[in-house]
């Protein structure tokens, strides 16, 4: 062999070095090993080479084992392992994957704390056990993770677990070096801590889905009561229930301290705070998104069911049920920068004291309702916006919503404004809402600059003061109108002014509605400022139309008035007064098509085809075409078409023996 190297090329001895290598080389570590438990005792044996108890088990695996159960332990039936000492040690990756969490169960003894998982970048997933009556001075009872990595939890149960004191994550505590904490398809059931009974995270990520969490006996604690959070970057809750947490102060159910929060197909019922947030308290500039989820008979001194300072908080397709409020919000209590409501539902919410808005009190600079139903809200003594208080600097939006039933002790039935550039109602309809004192469907306040009405129906609304549908205050400068909008059977019990109120120096535009069976003291329409009427319908209204305080009124010509209060005001070209219009108020308010109600021109109405065009938007409140000459009116009339069958020329049917 020596006299043949000087011959080898470099080259050659090098690769037939590497092949001897691979050949005889020794792995750098081992593969995983799977390691079975296979006594419920708690005593440290040895190495489980022949009896393996939980403890000895993950004193004796290595990084990235697994540990399972002798199924022989629950052959018989369910099996507990309860702890002789406290806490087990995790120090390494390891996956615990148990029979079942209604077969073998880890029990504290309420004495010990059950998992500590140490430094380190450590990921443990743990499934199918229940961990129960776990205790501990400070942090979780039963698992503590303090490792670099993700706690990942699945298909198991967490009950009658204490920290004791001031201690944080009676369950379940994830530390600020942690990455992810992870809960799916788990139970929570009536653990203890001061912050947190269930979980506290402080991890980057907290995900939570299809786990059930129940607060029954979970009493006392201070904030947080099923979950703490503090997690940097944010949690997701998803097709999760919270069921009956009590806390003294902020979070009934859930408390987030920073970062976004996402809750998504979840519900929460009888969850209630001393403080704030019945079922939620959101207490981060970070963003709250709430979608397909049920809030019901949650209940808070502030925010019902949630109380939030996000800067963005976006609810869809969800529903505020029964829920209560001492003071304000018994559905939503927020201030942030952007409020968007789509497709959801508020009923039966009610704040007992005087503050602001039953279902929503929002001091947000940009608020958006849209497709969403208020129905039986109610604010107590006192107080302001039966269903909705908006309290921002830019603009205020509804779209294709409908308030019914709700109520304020004073101002704002369903709606009361402070403060907005532009407030706009679209496609909405006000049904038998009622304030005691002004404004039975919305009122807004001096600092409102502009309000928008186009294509919205108020019927049956009450004020016991002025404004039975709708007070603006107003002021110079600042513009009320009216456009396609229809006003059935609203009133104003004792007050000296309308159904429209506007007593400051503000401007109003009334176009193309209809007015029909409003009662007020006074008269339906009492205006200070400058006011301009076109287009419009005002017929059976009591005691009349105009009242001393309509002198402010122009007409813009086209109006039919039934009565003769007006006469001395509507005298502009196409003006009629103390002419029936012909409504159909057999019918009445009905659905004509399009996205509210209108009352239908007969077809022998003088408002047909009697309107200015230039001055008449281009469609009606149903969002029909003004076809012709416009209408005067909300309706524009559509002529029954005239279908005239088609009739075929029949063949002649060929005679037997006939000639062609």
């Amino acid at each position: 062999m020596k006299f043949l190297l000087p011959i080898l090329s470099k080259r050659f001895f090098i690769l037939f070095a590497l092949l001897i290598l691979s050949v005889f080389q020794i792995p750098s570590s081992a593969s995983a090993a799977t390691i079975t438990v296979s006594t419920t005792s708690d005593a440290v044996i040895g190495d489980c080479t022949t009896i393996c108890t939980f403890r000895d088990a993950i004193a004796s695996s290595t990084a990235g084992d697994i540990i399972v159960f002798d199924p022989a332990l629950t052959a018989g039936g369910p099996a507990t392992i309860i702890l002789a000492s406290n806490y087990i040690t995790i120090d390494h990756d390891l996956t615990i994957t148990g029979p079942g969490s209604s077969l073998l169960t880890i029990n504290g003894d309420n004495k010990y704390e059950m998992l500590y998982i140490g430094d380190g970048d450590i990921d443990v997933s743990i499934s199918g056990l229940t961990f129960a009556n776990g205790k501990l001075g400070y942090y979780a009872a039963s698992i503590e993770n303090i490792g670099m990595g993700s706690l990942n939890i699945y298909d198991s149960i967490f009950t009658n677990n204490n920290c004791n004191g001031n201690g944080s994550g009676g369950a379940v505590y994830s530390s600020s070096n942690a990455q992810n904490l992870t809960i799916t398809n788990s139970t929570f059931i009536d653990n203890k801590c001061n912050n947190g009974a269930d979980i506290y995270a402080e991890s980057v990520n907290l995900v939570v889905s299809s786990s059930t969490f129940s607060g029954e006996n979970s009493t006392g604690g201070y904030s947080g009561g099923s979950i703490f959070s503090k997690v940097t970057s944010g949690a997701s809750i998803t097709n999760s229930t919270f069921t009956n947490y009590s806390v003294d102060d902020e979070g009934g159910a859930i408390y987030v301290d920073s970062g976004n929060l996402t809750i998504t197909d979840s519900t929460f019922t009888g969850n209630s705070a001393t403080s704030s947030g019945g079922a939620i308290y959101h207490n981060s500039s970070g963003d709250l998104e709430i979608s397909g989820s049920t809030f019901t008979g949650n209940s808070a001194n502030y925010g019902g069911v949630f109380r939030s300072m996000a800067n963005n908080l976006l609810i869809t397709d969800s529903v505020f049920t029964d829920n209560t409020a001492v003071s304000g919000g018994a559905g939503i209590y927020l201030s942030g920068l952007t409020l968007e409501i789509s497709s959801s539902t508020f009923s039966g919410n009610i704040t007992e004291g005087g503050d602001y808005g039953s279902a929503v009190s929002a001091f947000v600079d940009n608020v958006s309702i849209i497709d969403s139903t208020f129905t039986n809200n109610t604010m107590g003594n006192n107080s302001i916006g039966g269903a909705v208080f908006g309290y921002g600097d830019d603009e205020f939006i509804v779209s294709s919503s409908t308030f019914t039933g709700n109520t304020a002790d004073l101002n704002g039935g369903a709606i009361y404004l402070e403060n907005y550039a532009t407030s706009t109602i679209t496609d909405s309809t006000f049904t038998s809402n009622s304030a005691t004192t002004s404004g039975g469907a919305i009122y807004t306040n001096l600092t409102v600059a502009n309000l928008t009405v186009n294509s919205s129906t108020f019927d049956g609304n009450i004020a016991g003061g002025d404004g039975g549908a709708i007070e603006f205050l107003g002021g110079a400068g600042k513009t009320l109108d009216i456009t396609n909008s229809t006003f059935v059977g609203n009133s104003s019990i004792n007050g000296d002014y309308g159904i429209i109120f506007a007593p400051q120096d503000s401007d109003v535009i009334l176009n193309n509605s209809t007015f029909y069976d409003n009662s007020s003291y006074a008269g339906i329409l009492s205006f200070y400022g400058t006011s301009l009427v076109t287009n419009s319908i005002f017929a059976s209204s009591s005691p009349r139309i105009c009242d001393t305080w309509a002198d402010g009124i122009t007409s813009g010509g086209h109006n039919i008035i039934d009565d003769s209060s007006c006469d001395s005001i509507f005298t502009a070209e196409g003006d009629i007064t103390s002419t029936d219009p012909l409504l159909d108020i057999v019918n009445g308010l009905a659905d004509n098509g399009g996205p509210v109600k209108t009352i239908a021109l007969l077809p022998n109405s003088p408002a047909i085809n009697a309107g200015n065009d230039e001055s008449a938007p281009l469609t009606d409140a149903r969002g029909y075409a003004r076809v012709g000459i416009s209408d005067i009116g909300a309706y524009e009339y559509q002529p029954p078409v005239v279908i005239v069958p088609s009739v075929t020329p029949s063949t002649p049917s060929r005679v037997l023996g006939s000639r062609r």
